[in-house]
């Protein structure tokens, strides 16, 4: 596992920005998508490949 010394403000940034200071948070494109069950959910939709322009993916990764 890997820790940083600004850990703590990276975290006071996100909660100024998005709302919220858990990690991860994905940003695709300068757009924020979500923690991670909202990123797990996207793939799921297939909304994650739409986002990252995928057209054929494999949902059985």
């Amino acid at each position: 596992m890997c820790s940083t010394d600004d850990g703590q403000d990276i975290q006071d940034a996100l909660k100024e920005i998005i709302g919220r200071r858990t990690v991860p948070q994905v940003f695709i494109n300068g757009k924020h998508l979500g923690g991670s069950d909202d990123t797990v959910e996207a793939y799921e939709s297939g909304k994650l490949a739409e986002l990252l322009g995928i057209e054929d993916y494999d949902d059985d990764l």
